[in-house]
């Protein structure tokens, strides 16, 4: 059955655009830290590939007016942002629409959290680097409507000259969707405790809208802590004679 002519024209112009569908469906290789900015605010680069690890002085917020999808291209792929000074905004990436992020591991070293998103925040395959720069008075990721984890690694790992302090607390995930739940804990994996953090735990704040860790003492210094305390108690209750003072020892 041969077409009509309306619809040999409109055939053509489905044929004419599928170039344009598949450039635009297959959005954005990022290479360098100079291409991250110009391909998170286009609408048109919905997703973005990072080809290699990257570090960015995120010394102004970057907005997109649009979905994105943000994946690492290789196992290993990290995407850190750093910067002199704390950013005015609360976090160096949002999006109007949803953000997938996938197969990539994170940092923010810039006083400032990392993604929110005014649709759904998603992460899958994600490790989180948590270091002595990471901003503990902001939401690291905020999906304001919803967050879905799933494979979440938090990495407490540190060089030898780094340290996180007991009581440290951060606030990781907020949501204004539905709340967290203990599956959602569940699907986060602590590692690689050191530099005297070598435990945390991780909560349900803010009536389960947000997910948080905090950072506990070391058992080994809780012990010793204790041993010298029962010591000093001991010290101070040594035997005394009948007449009230304390023994002195007899000379040889």
């Amino acid at each position: 059955m041969s077409l009509t002519l309306p619809c040999r024209r409109r055939a053509a112009a489905v044929c004419l655009m599928l170039p344009l569908l598949s450039a635009a469906a297959a959005g954005a290789e990022v290479e360098f830290a100079d291409q991250f900015a110009p391909a998170w605010s286009d609408a048109g680069d919905a997703e973005i590939r990072l080809q290699s690890s990257l570090e960015i002085a995120a010394e102004t917020a970057f907005t997109a007016p649009s979905d994105k999808v943000l994946t690492g291209a290789a196992p290993g792929t990290s995407l850190i942002f750093s910067a002199e000074s704390s950013l005015s905004e609360p976090w160096v990436c949002s999006a109007e629409g949803d953000i997938s992020i996938n197969n990539l591991s994170l940092a923010s070293r810039c006083g400032a959290g990392l993604f929110c998103a005014q649709g759904e925040l998603r992460l899958s395959s994600v490790t989180l680097l948590i270091d002595e720069q990471t901003a503990t008075n902001t939401t690291l990721f905020c999906g304001e409507g919803g967050v879905a984890l799933s494979a979440v690694t938090l990495d407490l790992t540190l060089d030898s000259t780094a340290t996180l302090d007991p009581g440290l607390s951060y606030t990781l995930f907020e949501t204004g969707g539905a709340a967290f739940t203990a599956e959602d804990l569940r699907a986060i994996t602590l590692t690689g405790p050191g530099g005297g953090a070598s435990h945390a735990e991780l909560s349900l704040a803010d009536g389960g809208h947000a997910i948080r860790l905090t950072l506990t003492p070391e058992p080994g210094s809780t012990t010793l802590s204790l041993l010298a305390l029962a010591a000093l108690v001991l010290r101070r209750r040594r035997p005394a004679d009948r007449t009230g003072r304390p023994r002195r020892a007899q000379k040889g």
